[in-house]
């Protein structure tokens, strides 16, 4: 749809139409990524890192869960396409194959600080010290390397959470729970707006939701209307 905006008050206020499609219910903490294949040197500091990746990454699948720790087929689908924009890490379409890369990468994630841990004492009494990476990632260092690479360029660099309307979404660091999710008509993305209590906005930025990305979202009921950022 075309955009529409205008510019009032000496161009210090911009009125902009568009739809509130939902709000951020479950807000994740700040991610906290490292890439396991761009681990070159294993010590304790990038083994202290990678910890903190799993723990991100775990956090998100329990928030994407339904509240039991158990995911859906159809969950988990949602939920890898949100952690990698339904992109790859150059900005293409996803392929389906990334499904499988994708949980893949996760169950070796998860593991890698205790392996990597393992290996850094083995490399420190013995005669061999401390070797490349391609010695602990022994399968797939490619496929890892795709979905880490696309996540590293675009969740990471958000925050996870849950939707009012139960979407997955990844919003800007900035975020709040409570903030609506807008399409504003021109833009190419989702937003996150805050109400300023005022009838105002602050735009917070731009995001990702699971399923409102291609267009979607101007079918849903909720009406046009006039949003006034400052």
């Amino acid at each position: 749809m075309a955009a529409e905006a205008w510019h009032s008050h000496h161009e210090s206020l911009l009125h902009v139409k568009g739809k509130r499609i939902d709000f951020i219910a479950k807000l994740g903490s700040k991610p906290s990524f490292t890439k396991t294949v761009a681990v070159f040197e294993i010590n304790p500091a990038k083994i202290e890192e990678l910890m903190r990746s799993a723990k991100w990454l775990k956090e998100c699948q329990e928030l994407a869960s339904d509240g039991k720790g158990v995911l859906t087929s159809q969950r988990r689908e949602e939920l890898w396409r949100t952690l990698t924009f339904n992109l790859t890490g150059d900005g293409f379409p996803a392929p389906e194959r990334y499904s499988q890369y994708f949980w893949n990468d996760m169950e070796f994630v998860a593991s890698a600080s205790e392996r990597f841990d393992d290996y850094l004492i083995d490399s420190q009494t013995s005669d061999r010290g401390i070797r490349g990476l391609n010695e602990v990632v022994t399968g797939g260092y490619e496929n890892h390397s795709i979905i880490e690479g696309s996540i590293d360029r675009w969740s990471s660099k958000r925050r996870f959470c849950t939707t009012a309307n139960g979407s997955l979404a990844c919003v800007p660091k900035a975020s709040r729970e409570g903030d609506i999710i807008c399409v504003l008509f021109g833009g190419e993305v989702p937003y996150v707006l805050r109400p300023t209590g005022t009838g105002f906005y602050w735009i917070i930025g731009e995001c990702y939701v699971h399923g409102i990305m291609h267009g979607e979202s101007l079918s849903h009921d909720t009406g046009a209307r006039e949003f006034q950022l400052i």
